[in-house]
């Protein structure tokens, strides 16, 4: 029997609905695009700076004129090299305010803000040239700057996922498609993470892996990790030796600062680009962007999803805590770490500064390292 032809009426009404249902499928979907990149650009995204592996959302190119785009490069490279938490908004308004301002009546609380747009003003002439006008928008510089750096933060975690294996020997290798297992739940990542004091034997290999007895060990921003440390592990006498030098940093920076091979192969840096550093004009590393890498490093080894300054571990606490541990170093001790950074990552001398932050908490590992190493000094110079 031959099959009945559907009347022209019906399979109107049916092409119809198809594309109603079509266009209202395509409709929700960009109302869930446009939600996710809303929220992604609000300033509560970029105070928390929060990634979420893994989750891909394509976002329409944004046409900057030329200065808008060196903002956005000074928002990427101060980033790395100098401030990786702090609102640039913040760091404008108080910069401008203290230096209308009586010096001696500056909150303790705001000279970090001050200290850095110190920096940022040194940093990039475009935006000393831009805040002075009196018809610039400040608030517009430091959403610049700010979602600039946002972005650089998001692909970092998300890169760090994927090449994290390659600069390190891993027993299993790491999936660049997962971030699990890792953390806790895998050996060497565990290792790495755990703090040198506490003694990687079975027992507390065991004890750090299930979620309930780990509540039992102290691990949190202000407990180094031993992958800090070159060898991995801690001098009782004095913890500076080694601190920092660990070959997973180094990789770890110069993909971030040079380009990605050079993280597997130190030996690319003369004949690659030099991103952001070269942008920017950056020739020495400093000791913000050493915290910046351990920062990275440190979510790269977790199976945390999130990287932010409010999941369960803070990110932002860490980096501030590694920052705070090297004041209490002799500015000879800096200067010799600097110059090791810039031998593996630019192969160049020293020269430069940093910058400061809120103080660890008091009977942290990072805390307690501090008084140790100052009360060596003291004993050094009697």
């Amino acid at each position: 029997m031959p099959r009945r032809r559907r009347s022209s009426s019906s399979s109107n009404n049916e092409e119809d609905r198809s594309r109603s249902t079509q266009g209202g499928r395509r409709q929700q979907s960009v109302s869930r695009v446009h939600r996710r990149r809303d929220a992604r650009s609000s300033p509560e995204a970029e105070s928390t700076s929060e990634v979420i592996v893994g989750e891909r959302s394509k976002k329409k190119r944004t046409e900057y004129t030329p200065v808008e785009e060196k903002l956005r490069i000074t928002g990427r490279g101060f980033g790395i090299f100098y401030e990786m938490w702090r609102p640039y908004s913040s760091i404008i308004d108080k910069g401008l305010e203290a230096s209308a301002a009586d010096p001696s009546a500056l909150p303790e609380a705001d000279q970090p803000y001050v200290n850095a747009f110190r920096d940022l003003l040194a940093f990039s002439t475009t935006v000393k040239s831009e805040i002075v006008k009196e018809e610039s928008d400040k608030e517009k510089i430091g959403t610049l700057l700010d979602t600039a750096r946002g972005d650089t933060k998001r692909s970092h975690a998300s890169a760090v996922k994927i090449s994290i294996g390659d600069w390190h020997h891993f027993s299993p290798g790491l999936s660049k498609k997962s971030s699990s297992p890792r953390g806790w739940d895998h050996d060497e990542c565990a290792r790495l993470l755990c703090p040198p004091t506490i003694e990687w034997n079975e027992a507390n290999k065991q004890g750090l892996r299930d979620p309930v007895t780990r509540k039992q060990f102290e691990l949190g921003p202000g407990e180094f990790p031993r992958f800090l440390w070159a060898g991995e592990t801690m001098d009782d006498i004095d913890p500076t030796i080694g601190f920092l030098r660990h070959p997973i940093l180094f990789a770890a920076l110069r993909h971030f600062a040079i380009s990605p091979s050079s993280g597997v192969d130190a030996g690319t840096n003369m004949s690659t680009k030099f991103r952001y550093a070269r942008l920017c004009g950056i020739k020495h590393v400093t000791i913000e962007s050493i915290a910046y890498a351990a920062t990275m490093v440190r979510f790269g080894l977790s199976s945390d999803k999130r990287f932010s300054a409010t999941t369960s571990f803070s990110y932002k606490d860490m980096y501030y805590n590694i920052i705070n541990f090297t004041k209490a170093f002799s500015e000879a001790q800096v200067q010799q770490l600097l110059i090791s950074w810039d031998r593996e990552v630019f192969v160049s001398t020293r020269a430069g500064d940093g910058l400061e932050n809120e103080d660890p908490e008091p009977n942290s590992l990072a805390a307690r390292l501090t008084r140790q190493v100052e009360l060596l000094r003291a004993q050094q110079s009697q």
